[in-house]
Protein backbone atom coordinates (compact mmCIF):
# COMPACT_ATOMS: atom_id res chain seq x y z
CA UNK A 1 0.00 0.00 0.00
CA UNK A 2 2.80 2.90 0.71
CA UNK A 3 4.50 1.49 -2.00
CA UNK A 4 1.56 2.44 -4.31
CA UNK A 5 1.33 5.56 -2.56
CA UNK A 6 4.76 6.58 -3.48
CA UNK A 7 4.60 5.90 -7.08
CA UNK A 8 1.76 8.26 -7.37
CA UNK A 9 2.98 10.90 -5.72
CA UNK A 10 6.36 10.31 -8.09
CA UNK A 11 3.99 10.86 -11.13
CA UNK A 12 3.32 14.48 -12.69
CA UNK A 13 -0.49 15.22 -12.84
CA UNK A 14 -2.31 16.76 -16.07
CA UNK A 15 -1.74 20.19 -14.84
CA UNK A 16 1.78 20.15 -13.93
CA UNK A 17 2.36 18.86 -17.46
CA UNK A 18 0.18 21.34 -19.23
CA UNK A 19 2.44 23.77 -17.24
CA UNK A 20 5.67 22.68 -18.89
CA UNK A 21 4.51 22.83 -21.95
CA UNK A 22 3.51 25.98 -22.05
CA UNK A 23 6.59 26.70 -20.32
CA UNK A 24 8.66 25.46 -23.10
CA UNK A 25 5.59 27.12 -25.67
CA UNK A 26 6.33 30.70 -24.36
CA UNK A 27 10.49 30.05 -24.70
CA UNK A 28 10.13 28.86 -27.92
CA UNK A 29 8.22 31.72 -29.09
CA UNK A 30 10.91 34.16 -27.45
CA UNK A 31 14.06 32.98 -28.88
CA UNK A 32 12.20 31.98 -32.19
CA UNK A 33 12.93 35.88 -33.57
CA UNK A 34 16.54 35.96 -32.11
CA UNK A 35 17.32 32.83 -34.37
CA UNK A 36 15.62 34.28 -37.11
CA UNK A 37 17.57 37.83 -36.73
CA UNK A 38 20.74 35.64 -36.43
CA UNK A 39 20.47 33.74 -39.66
CA UNK A 40 19.68 37.00 -41.60
CA UNK A 41 22.71 38.21 -40.30
CA UNK A 42 24.22 34.62 -41.65
CA UNK A 43 22.89 35.78 -44.87
CA UNK A 44 24.97 39.28 -45.50
CA UNK A 45 27.83 39.49 -42.53
CA UNK A 46 29.05 43.32 -42.16
CA UNK A 47 32.59 43.09 -41.88
CA UNK A 48 34.47 46.86 -41.18
CA UNK A 49 35.06 47.97 -44.65
CA UNK A 50 31.06 47.19 -45.59
CA UNK A 51 30.18 49.55 -42.95
CA UNK A 52 32.54 52.55 -44.72
CA UNK A 53 30.61 51.35 -47.09
CA UNK A 54 27.05 52.17 -46.05
CA UNK A 55 28.54 55.41 -44.62
CA UNK A 56 29.68 55.96 -47.89
CA UNK A 57 26.27 55.91 -49.42
CA UNK A 58 24.19 57.78 -47.02
CA UNK A 59 26.47 60.96 -48.02
CA UNK A 60 25.82 60.05 -51.38
CA UNK A 61 22.41 59.68 -51.22
CA UNK A 62 22.39 63.10 -49.15
CA UNK A 63 24.72 65.05 -51.58
CA UNK A 64 21.69 64.27 -54.66
CA UNK A 65 19.00 64.82 -52.21
CA UNK A 66 20.49 68.35 -51.43
CA UNK A 67 21.46 69.13 -55.26
CA UNK A 68 17.82 67.89 -56.22
CA UNK A 69 16.20 70.74 -53.58
CA UNK A 70 18.11 73.63 -55.63
CA UNK A 71 16.89 72.42 -59.22
CA UNK A 72 13.18 72.05 -58.56
CA UNK A 73 13.17 68.52 -57.13
CA UNK A 74 15.40 66.62 -59.94
CA UNK A 75 18.66 64.77 -60.09
CA UNK A 76 21.36 65.73 -62.17
CA UNK A 77 20.73 62.94 -64.08
CA UNK A 78 17.41 64.30 -65.91
CA UNK A 79 19.12 67.89 -65.78
CA UNK A 80 20.30 69.16 -68.87
CA UNK A 81 24.18 69.92 -68.90
CA UNK A 82 23.19 73.82 -69.79
CA UNK A 83 21.93 73.90 -66.20
CA UNK A 84 24.57 71.84 -64.40
CA UNK A 85 22.86 68.27 -65.09
CA UNK A 86 24.19 65.19 -66.51
CA UNK A 87 20.97 64.67 -68.67
CA UNK A 88 22.95 64.48 -71.94
CA UNK A 89 25.57 62.49 -70.83
CA UNK A 90 23.56 59.71 -69.87
CA UNK A 91 24.13 57.48 -72.74
CA UNK A 92 28.09 57.86 -72.75
CA UNK A 93 30.40 55.62 -70.21
CA UNK A 94 31.45 58.80 -68.11
CA UNK A 95 29.29 57.45 -65.20
CA UNK A 96 31.65 59.90 -63.28
CA UNK A 97 30.15 63.23 -64.54
CA UNK A 98 27.25 62.29 -62.60
CA UNK A 99 29.09 62.27 -59.19
CA UNK A 100 31.37 65.39 -60.63
CA UNK A 101 27.50 67.32 -60.74
CA UNK A 102 27.17 67.01 -57.14
CA UNK A 103 30.71 67.15 -56.21
CA UNK A 104 29.89 70.84 -54.10
CA UNK A 105 27.61 68.50 -51.80
CA UNK A 106 30.12 65.47 -51.88
CA UNK A 107 33.02 67.03 -49.56
CA UNK A 108 35.43 64.90 -51.16
CA UNK A 109 36.04 62.00 -53.86
CA UNK A 110 37.33 59.66 -51.45
CA UNK A 111 33.33 58.93 -50.41
CA UNK A 112 32.67 57.67 -54.16
CA UNK A 113 35.16 55.03 -53.52
CA UNK A 114 34.40 51.05 -51.32
CA UNK A 115 36.88 50.78 -49.10
CA UNK A 116 36.83 47.17 -50.10
CA UNK A 117 36.93 47.97 -53.70
CA UNK A 118 40.73 47.05 -54.49
CA UNK A 119 40.50 47.57 -58.11
CA UNK A 120 39.28 51.53 -57.58
CA UNK A 121 42.06 54.60 -56.54
CA UNK A 122 40.83 57.12 -54.57
CA UNK A 123 40.91 60.45 -56.39
CA UNK A 124 42.53 63.84 -54.52
CA UNK A 125 39.93 66.14 -55.93
CA UNK A 126 36.84 65.82 -58.66
CA UNK A 127 38.88 69.01 -60.73
CA UNK A 128 41.66 66.65 -61.30
CA UNK A 129 41.68 65.95 -65.00
CA UNK A 130 42.28 61.60 -64.58
CA UNK A 131 39.41 61.50 -62.09
CA UNK A 132 37.40 59.33 -63.96
CA UNK A 133 35.66 55.89 -63.48
CA UNK A 134 38.22 53.95 -62.43
CA UNK A 135 38.07 56.70 -58.97
CA UNK A 136 34.42 55.03 -58.76
CA UNK A 137 32.78 52.21 -56.94
CA UNK A 138 29.50 52.82 -57.30
CA UNK A 139 26.40 53.54 -60.02
CA UNK A 140 23.32 55.65 -60.53
CA UNK A 141 20.32 54.93 -61.41
CA UNK A 142 19.15 57.49 -64.52
CA UNK A 143 15.51 57.03 -64.11
CA UNK A 144 15.56 57.66 -60.05
CA UNK A 145 12.67 60.40 -59.32
CA UNK A 146 13.01 62.55 -56.35
CA UNK A 147 9.72 61.46 -55.58
CA UNK A 148 9.62 58.45 -55.51
CA UNK A 149 11.21 58.00 -52.17
CA UNK A 150 11.50 53.91 -52.34
CA UNK A 151 13.69 53.84 -56.03
CA UNK A 152 16.85 53.08 -55.79
CA UNK A 153 19.36 56.02 -56.34
CA UNK A 154 22.83 54.62 -56.59
CA UNK A 155 24.70 51.36 -55.03
CA UNK A 156 27.52 48.91 -55.19
CA UNK A 157 28.68 48.44 -59.20
CA UNK A 158 29.25 44.62 -58.98
CA UNK A 159 25.51 43.86 -59.85
CA UNK A 160 24.80 41.10 -62.05
CA UNK A 161 21.72 40.48 -64.52
CA UNK A 162 19.51 42.55 -66.76
CA UNK A 163 20.20 43.53 -69.87
CA UNK A 164 23.70 45.33 -70.96
CA UNK A 165 23.09 48.43 -73.33
CA UNK A 166 26.61 49.70 -74.04
CA UNK A 167 28.80 48.33 -71.24
CA UNK A 168 28.23 50.92 -68.73
CA UNK A 169 24.21 51.09 -68.76
CA UNK A 170 22.48 48.06 -67.19
CA UNK A 171 19.00 48.01 -68.25
CA UNK A 172 16.69 46.04 -65.18
CA UNK A 173 13.09 45.51 -65.13
CA UNK A 174 11.21 45.21 -61.70
CA UNK A 175 11.44 40.90 -62.73
CA UNK A 176 14.80 40.87 -63.34
CA UNK A 177 17.12 38.59 -62.03
CA UNK A 178 19.52 40.91 -60.38
CA UNK A 179 22.09 39.94 -58.04
CA UNK A 180 25.59 40.60 -56.60
CA UNK A 181 29.02 38.62 -57.75
CA UNK A 182 31.40 37.83 -54.68
CA UNK A 183 33.46 40.94 -55.69
CA UNK A 184 32.88 43.82 -52.61
CA UNK A 185 30.79 42.32 -50.34
CA UNK A 186 30.55 38.38 -50.83
CA UNK A 187 27.16 38.03 -52.89
CA UNK A 188 25.44 41.10 -51.23
CA UNK A 189 25.54 45.02 -51.65
CA UNK A 190 24.50 48.08 -50.80
CA UNK A 191 21.54 50.18 -52.21
CA UNK A 192 20.85 54.17 -51.24
CA UNK A 193 17.46 54.55 -52.18
CA UNK A 194 16.30 58.14 -53.44
CA UNK A 195 14.69 58.99 -49.33
CA UNK A 196 18.59 58.74 -48.29
CA UNK A 197 18.03 55.38 -46.44
CA UNK A 198 20.51 52.42 -47.19
CA UNK A 199 19.90 49.14 -47.82
CA UNK A 200 22.22 46.02 -46.85
CA UNK A 201 20.78 43.10 -49.30
CA UNK A 202 21.49 39.72 -50.96
CA UNK A 203 20.16 39.14 -53.89
CA UNK A 204 16.66 38.34 -52.57
CA UNK A 205 16.62 41.90 -50.55
CA UNK A 206 17.98 43.19 -54.58
CA UNK A 207 14.95 41.76 -56.26
CA UNK A 208 11.88 42.66 -53.78
CA UNK A 209 13.83 46.83 -53.89
CA UNK A 210 13.56 46.09 -57.86
CA UNK A 211 9.33 45.12 -57.68
CA UNK A 212 9.18 48.41 -56.01
CA UNK A 213 9.89 50.37 -58.70
CA UNK A 214 6.82 51.89 -60.19
CA UNK A 215 8.69 51.96 -63.86
CA UNK A 216 8.55 48.91 -66.04
CA UNK A 217 12.58 48.93 -66.51
CA UNK A 218 15.30 51.48 -64.80
CA UNK A 219 18.60 52.09 -66.32
CA UNK A 220 21.71 51.92 -63.60
CA UNK A 221 24.59 53.58 -65.13
CA UNK A 222 27.46 50.98 -63.84
CA UNK A 223 31.35 52.64 -63.44
CA UNK A 224 32.63 49.88 -65.87
CA UNK A 225 36.51 50.73 -67.21
CA UNK A 226 37.22 48.09 -70.14
CA UNK A 227 36.84 50.24 -73.49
Amino acid sequence: MNLTRHHRRAGLTWVEVLVVVGTAVLLFGLLLPCVAIHLRLRRCVMPTGRIACVTNLRQVGLAYRLWANDHEDRFPMTVSTNQGGTLELAATREVFRHFQAVSNELSSPKIVVCPRDTARVRAHSYADASFGNSNLSYFVNLDAVAGCPQMILAGDRNLTGGASTNRSLLRLRTNSLAGWTRGLHTNCGNLVLVDGSVQQVAAAGLRRQLQAVTNEFIRLAIPFTRP
